[in-house]
């Protein structure tokens, strides 16, 4: 009678200390559903649609997010991008540094031109 009053108490305090060590090993397991939202940048924002315009006499590398993306001397380029993804310059040009932050997207951008100059 006395070891099973002391055993149960034990037994469900080690019960207890594992459960809270194997859900959050679980919470950090692969699963398919995480990688789909996770290959959805942005989950639920908004695509912006606009267009890039290069005004230098150079080309320039610029990367909308993670797409990086080359403007020729005097082009411009339609894309999406979803709102708040940060449009930043990859290689240093006479106007600007290489990092520096251009613009980020926003909802009302939605058909503009941003023209680098």
């Amino acid at each position: 009678m006395f070891r099973s009053k002391l055993m149960i108490p034990a037994l469900s305090a080690v019960c207890l200390l594992a459960s809270q060590a194997v859900v959050p090993s679980m919470a950090l397991a692969a699963s398919p559903i995480r990688a789909i939202v996770a290959a959805t940048p942005f989950a639920g924002a908004k695509m912006v649609h606009l267009s890039l315009a290069n005004s230098l006499a150079t080309a320039i590398d610029l990367k909308v997010g993670e797409t990086a993306v080359t403007l020729a001397a005097g082009e411009t380029v339609k894309l999406s991008a979803p709102a708040g993804s940060k449009i930043t310059v990859v290689n240093a040009v006479p106007t600007h540094e290489a990092g520096s932050l251009l613009a980020q997207v926003a909802p009302s951008m939605s058909g503009a031109t941003i023209r680098v100059n």
